[in-house]
């Protein structure tokens, strides 16, 4: 029996999935590699990539085991990777973001989305408690990208504010140092 992610039994997790779906994919370029697809919902609109996600709900093109640390791409290899509403589920979210600028080509894009903190303090509470951490802060989310090597080069709001869609890309190795100095 195929475990789906969003049914008839969660008529609102299914349609912010497709809401935070069709956002992201307006900024999807090229090979898309999404990190804990889901139902792969992304992929399947784009066309063109892979779903990978940690628990196979039936439509993943890559189940990975443990976590998304080694990812089975070549380096620089991907347009596009995205992590939507997920990257507070990781265990090691700075491990992904280098493993995804690993696989990103240097003109390549990150796509993330990410809630208002406060909002998914209570979502998390009463909706999803099992999540490791409920939100994470925009100022921990950018230092998490200085951190990892991306620079972020525009941020959308939808879903009525409540949503964020960050678009970073790999930094050159002379950001990077400069970023340091």
């Amino acid at each position: 029996m195929i475990k789906r992610l969003y049914g008839n039994s969660d008529p609102l997790g299914f349609i912010l999935c497709k809401w935070r779906s069709y956002v992201v994919l307006d900024y999807v370029k090229g090979f898309l590699v999404d990190l804990a697809c889901g139902d792969n919902v992304l992929v399947q609109l784009h066309g063109s990539g892979c779903g990978i996600d940690i628990d196979d709900r039936g439509r993943c093109d890559i189940l990975v085991m443990q976590d998304f640390l080694n990812l089975p791409f070549n380096d620089s290899s991907v347009e596009t990777v995205s992590i939507v509403a997920s990257l507070n589920y990781f265990e090691d979210p700075v491990g992904v973001l280098l493993e995804s600028r690993r696989i990103l080509k240097s003109n390549g894009k990150l796509l993330i989305t990410m809630s208002n903190e406060a909002i998914m303090k209570v979502w998390h509470k009463y909706r999803d408690p099992l999540a490791p951490k409920s939100a994470i802060s925009k100022d921990d989310l950018y230092k998490l990208f200085l951190e990892t090597g991306f620079e972020v080069t525009s941020e959308k709001f939808f879903m009525l504010g409540i949503n964020c869609l960050y678009i970073a890309r790999p930094m050159s190795a002379n950001t990077s140092m400069l970023g340091s100095i």
